[in-house]
């Protein structure tokens, strides 16, 4: 009988646990494990307000006093709730030892990330990452129509009459102007 290996562990405060395992190209587990990822940091079935207007919040399990609810104030159920938000351009995901952003021995055990240079119809090739100094360098934003195809797997840059690929000539934010642009592409739609 094969050895079983523990994939979870505990140790200065720190928590790690890699029993769940979804392979890259299983969108389906991928999309049932984010719900579980996301989700927020009180049950909403297990908070009420009470006649008084306070807080009651349900215990999952009862502490060894034996107590089951505990009661918040408004003010004090913010102040507990705002303690979990974590501040501004902080990362909630440290990693340490070889798995560390700085370590040497890092890129024996983190595979690279596969190049996602894509070419465009004129020929030009058209590069998300650059290399400095033998190190490959990604940018901090990548373009919104990379983000649509990477999470919905539709490519808004593909012309849907031919197959090149569309550019976009001009960023409208002003509701005028895009109720204006509806309105057109809307009455242009419409069998005469």
């Amino acid at each position: 009988m094969p050895e079983q290996v523990e994939r979870a562990g505990k140790s200065l405060g720190f928590v790690l646990d890699a029993e769940v395992r979804v392979s890259a190209d299983n969108r389906f587990h991928r999309e049932r494990l984010c719900p579980y990822l996301l989700r927020p940091p009180l049950a909403k079935g297990r908070l009420h307000e009470t006649m008084d207007g306070k807080y009651a919040f349900e215990l999952k399990t009862p502490w060894p006093d034996g107590t089951r609810v505990i009661f918040f104030s408004g003010e004090e159920l913010v102040a507990r709730l705002s303690v979990l938000v974590p501040p501004p351009r902080m990362h909630l995901v440290h990693y340490f030892d070889v798995l560390a952003p700085n370590a040497r021995l890092r890129r024996l055990v983190v595979p690279e990330p596969p190049d996602e240079g894509a070419d465009d119809p004129c020929g030009h090739s058209v590069a998300y990452s650059e290399s400095r100094n033998g190190r490959t360098i990604r940018p901090r934003w990548v373009p919104w129509s990379k983000l649509l195809l990477k999470v919905f797997e539709v490519d808004v840059m593909a012309c849907p009459k031919c197959d090149s690929r569309m550019q976009r000539i001009a960023v409208s934010q002003q509701p005028s102007v895009i109720a204006a642009m509806l309105d057109c592409l809307s009455r242009k739609a419409q069998p005469p």
